[in-house]
């Protein structure tokens, strides 16, 4: 009897400790969902009585990249001289595509988010059509189309959008929730001659909006983070060089200053705030000049320097007398008064004009205000741009904010049917846990019912707010949320992971997947990051009606994953999440040629190499590296070579050891600040000849023991590569020829790879935090029951005993 009962007290232990050990961390998952904090603009713009007739929404929450998509798996091309250019003290796409960076009219709509987003889209385009080499085409899409398409009621006779927001007409919008939000919802983008702008935001037929030609579509962007100090500053400028010379145009918030603020010089298109205040439009950042006098602004920054931007108010800036009017009244209202003027309306139109103009002849020491007749009939001052409509904004501007760019777009529309349980995105939301984030990971669920049996999943898109790993899972066969009919799905960059940075993003199947069942579901699962910030949509928020009529589906999943990969999904009732999935119906489904392949670095021979052996060079790009230095008597340069890329960003180091003959003595290559570990990324290299890829290390002045390279014969270099986690390294040694060798000064490159040392290098591939094989499982699993069952012996011994 005691046998028994000590047998059943075993097994009720082991089996208690397995349920604690797998499911403690899922208890009540949805309440670790919290509200990430939005930012100081943000709570500005919330705190006002009118805010919402401001014309713009600020950005709300902190969230974003100081770095640019150079390297990432999401950037279609590698710029073989993007960092060179985006060094140049001076660049504008009007010099490259200058067809596609015209300025445009915004007129009376409150529509400078739609243009911005347009120009980035148009700039995009145009700026990949080039680096194809490709014939110049001149891109013009719809911002008429965006606009009237991403309203709720604001359409004749009573009609509804359900996909729309219930935004007011001219009450504005921004890049993220209202332009992206509308293109990635399915509407897409449309040439202007198929809707063309009306310069009005009233109510118009919703039938007009229906049956158009998608002509574009955006599949991936970048949001930039907001820089809070000098460091991110300068981290930020870097990236919005990089990110307009790869990939075209960059939106921004700004304040522009009206007419009688002269903050904006008319005759040098300069911007300077030197307050920070909640901004009021948008424009497109098209280049830069580092050099542009800061004596150019009428308040003066710290230093020189201007971002170059396209604005959409033409070649001139107006505004409505009646308006411009009540607004100086109200600032001089004594004086009027005093003067006999108790109302706005009482102030003369010329009188007005006149004024104007003599407080900018003491300012700027012009007299630019005129007064128009508008072809409405109504009233305006006008102040002409000196520099044809684009803008010279100080980078010390304190009304910058809410950089967001285009990384990838296309020109058709490549899916059939779009399956989503959100339209726009309404808040980030943050998991809360005090656990080590890193042996964690979330995932997101959505379940879906397909219009055929006979359609192939070929697509997601999904917001994502932070920077992390992103793997994807489809149920085929029906729509429940069991981990064990959730397939891993290969993906197009040949892995089943893929590294997102802030910002939309479009991931594309290696292989179209059919369904099984009409109802299916689909899921990702997010891991490696700092902080765990999900995008969310059909949630209310009380100072915004924009997602007044945007109810939450029931049909969105969340969980935890443990380190053990151990998960319990809840269902959603107060949110969805952004994971939308994409198919197409034909049979043979034929992927665009021109769509940009996240593996488009290193592309040239994927139909030659086998999957499986092309994942293994993915993961290892330095596994057939080399080793060449060059130098003449004025040059000395170190260059790693057939270097393949893998699709995520790469982070290398190096290091040098200098031998004699004998190895009795040696030294390392150290710098003038006694660092001897030199680093680099992916973003560094340089195509080769043969599609791979290197990098140059210049060896001068930078080098503090350089006269010891006239002194050692052998060199040992020491690579090293951090990827997704993993560390790769390669030691590679090779013989230096005298350097001092008159003979043969002027040889550039004569000291190549020795093939006799090629034997002797040393090929170690080291791999952090890797999990247990199948076989070491077993024997793990086997040393655990050995020493487990000699104390079940013994405790039901003692219970005999007893």
């Amino acid at each position: 009897m005691k046998f028994k009962k000590s047998l059943v007290s075993i097994i009720v232990c082991a089996f208690t400790f397995f349920l604690v050990s797998t499911n403690v961390f899922a208890v009540d998952v949805q309440n670790k969902l919290k509200d990430v904090p939005v930012t100081e603009e943000y709570t500005k713009w919330e705190e006002l009585s009118d805010n919402k007739n401001t014309k713009y929404i600020p950005k709300k929450y902190n969230i974003g990249s100081f770095s640019s998509s150079i390297g990432s798996s999401n950037n279609p091309y590698y710029v073989e001289n993007v960092l060179q250019y985006a060094n140049l003290p001076k660049f504008s796409l009007r010099d490259i595509i200058p067809e596609n960076v015209v300025i445009r009219d915004q007129g009376k709509e409150n529509s400078c988010w739609a243009f911005s987003t347009i120009a980035c889209l148009e700039s995009n385009l145009a700026l990949k059509n080039k680096q194809k080499g490709n014939f110049t085409k001149v891109y013009d899409f719809s911002e008429q189309y965006m606009v009237s398409g991403s309203f709720y009621d604001n359409y004749l006779n009573g009609q509804i959008n359900k996909k729309g927001l219930n935004v007011k007409p001219y009450a504005g919008g921004n890049f993220n929730n209202r332009a992206i939000g509308d293109v990635m919802s399915g509407n897409g983008v449309v040439d202007e001659k198929s809707y063309p702008y009306l310069n009005s935001e009233a109510p118009v037929d919703i039938n007009s909006l229906s049956n158009k030609k998608i002509t574009a579509d955006i599949l991936d962007t970048v949001m930039f983070g907001s820089p809070e100090n000098e460091e991110e500053l300068l981290k930020l400028k870097k990236a919005v060089k990089e990110h307009i010379v790869q990939n075209g145009g960059v939106y921004v918030a700004m304040k522009m200053p009206e007419i009688g603020d002269y903050k904006f010089n008319p005759v040098n298109g300069s911007v300077y705030n030197d307050v920070k205040v909640i901004p009021n439009h948008a424009v497109t950042i098209i280049g830069w000049d580092d050099n542009y006098s800061k004596e150019n602004f009428n308040f003066k920054p710290n230093n020189n320097g201007a971002w170059i931007a396209k604005n959409s108010y033409g070649d001139h800036l107006e505004q409505d007398i009646n308006e411009l009017k009540s607004a100086i009244y109200d600032e001089l209202k004594a004086y009027f008064n005093s003067n006999g003027i108790y109302s706005a309306n009482d102030i003369d139109d010329n009188h007005l004009v006149e004024a104007l103009n003599a407080a900018y002849k003491q300012q700027l020491n012009i007299e630019p205000v005129k007064l128009i007749q508008g072809k409405d009939g109504k009233k305006y001052c006008s102040i002409d741009f000196n520099t044809g409509g684009y803008l010279y904004i100080s980078y010390e501007d304190k009304t910058l904010s809410d950089y967001n760019g285009i990384v990838r777009a296309i020109e058709k529309k490549d899916y059939d049917n779009i399956y989503q349980n959100f339209y726009y995105v309404s808040g980030v939301k943050e998991l809360v846990t005090n656990n080590d984030k890193n042996d964690y990971g979330i995932l997101l669920g959505q379940k879906y019912e397909a219009k055929s049996i006979a359609e192939k999943l070929v697509k997601f898109s999904i917001m994502v707010p932070s920077e992390a790993d992103y793997e994807f899972y489809a149920n085929i066969d029906d729509n429940s949320m069991d981990m064990n009919k959730l397939l891993k799905l290969d993906l197009d960059n040949f892995s089943t992971k893929i590294h997102l940075k802030p910002g939309y993003h479009t991931i594309y199947l290696k292989e179209p997947l059919k369904l099984n069942s009409k109802k299916f579901a689909v899921a990702t699962k997010v891991s490696n990051t700092d902080s765990f910030y999900v995008a969310v949509g059909n949630t209310n928020d009380l100072n915004v009606d924009w997602f007044k009529y945007n109810k939450p589906s029931n049909n969105s999943y969340f969980g935890i994953v443990d380190e053990e990969n151990n998960i319990q999904l809840e269902r959603m009732d107060n949110l969805d999440f952004t994971l939308r999935a994409y198919t197409r119906e034909n049979v043979n489904v034929n992927i665009d040629e021109n769509i940009d392949k996240n593996d488009s670095i290193n592309d040239n021979k994927a139909n030659e190499i086998d999957d499986k052996i092309k994942s293994e060079l993915k993961k290892n790009s330095i596994k057939s590296a080399e080793v060449k230095f060059y130098y003449d008597k004025n040059n000395k340069s170190l260059r790693i070579s057939n270097i393949t890329p893998y699709i995520g960003e790469s982070k290398y180091e190096f290091s040098i050891i200098m031998k004699d003959d004998t190895n009795d003595s040696n030294s390392v290559l150290i710098d003038k600040n006694g660092v001897n570990t030199f680093k680099f990324s992916s973003s560094d290299l340089k195509k080769d000849v043969n599609n791979t890829y290197y990098y140059e290390f210049n060896i001068g002045d930078n080098i503090k023991n350089l006269d010891d390279l006239k002194r050692y014969k052998l060199l040992n270099l020491n690579l090293k590569e951090y990827v997704d986690g993993n560390v790769n390294e390669r030691n590679i040694n090779f013989e230096l020829v005298n350097m001092d060798n008159g003979n043969n000064s002027n040889n550039f490159d004569r000291s190549l790879l020795n093939d006799d040392s090629k034997k002797n290098f040393v090929d170690t591939t080291v791999v952090k935090g890797r999990l247990p094989q199948t076989g070491e499982s077993i024997l793990i699993l086997v040393i655990i029951l050995l020493l487990l069952v000699p104390c079940i012996i013994y405790k039901i011994y003692v219970s005999k005993i007893k």
